[in-house]
């Protein structure tokens, strides 16, 4: 029998993921796109990582670190209409095992590449009040990126990396108006 607490202990733990594989690797003129796919029981399931250099001339990305990387994070089950993923609800109930393998992918990616700064995604709504899937997305990524700031906007969701803030330079802080 399944017990609440278990439930709730298991929202947002990132400990058991599937294997997973990548199965592709693009570098474009814009962006690098990555791909990795997973199974759960006959499900395929495919997470798309889309990576671009931070632009230092854009005002929200001020004070970050050069080289810094965008990352763009999709994912979904892959169907015989949509190969790349289909984000619509599955309700196979699989949310644990598929959270913590796309949770797995981009800790590793992470891990490989710390020069990521920021990373967004767009949890699908069936309406404008439904925001389960940002809640879940939110208990892993926070429970998992611990120390990244996170905030929303327009439906997106986006999560910083505050190792890739540069110190403000001694000269600005000691000229700094009052």
């Amino acid at each position: 029998m399944i017990k609440l607490i278990d439930i709730l202990n298991e929202i947002g733990d990132a400990t058991n993921p599937v294997p997973y594989h990548k199965i592709s690797d693009e570098d474009t003129e814009y962006e690098k796109r990555l791909g990795y796919e997973f199974s759960i029981d006959n499900d395929v399931y495919v997470v798309h990582l889309h990576v671009t250099e931070v632009d230092p001339s854009w005002p929200k990305y001020d004070g970050l670190k050069k080289g810094s990387k965008y990352v763009v994070i999709w994912f979904g089950l892959k169907t015989d209409k949509y190969k790349d993923g289909d984000t619509s609800r599955t309700n196979k109930f699989q949310q644990y095992p598929i959270m913590a393998t796309v949770t797995k992918i981009l800790k590793d990616y992470i891990e490989e590449h710390p020069e990521v700064a920021e990373i967004s995604y767009e949890p699908v709504q069936s309406n404008n009040a439904d925001f389960a899937r940002e809640k879940l997305y939110n208990a892993y990524f926070k429970k998992n990126l611990p120390g990244w700031k996170y905030h929303s906007e327009a439906g997106f969701v986006y999560l910083t990396n505050p190792k890739q803030t540069q110190e403000p330079s001694k000269i600005k802080r000691f000229f700094k108006s009052k």
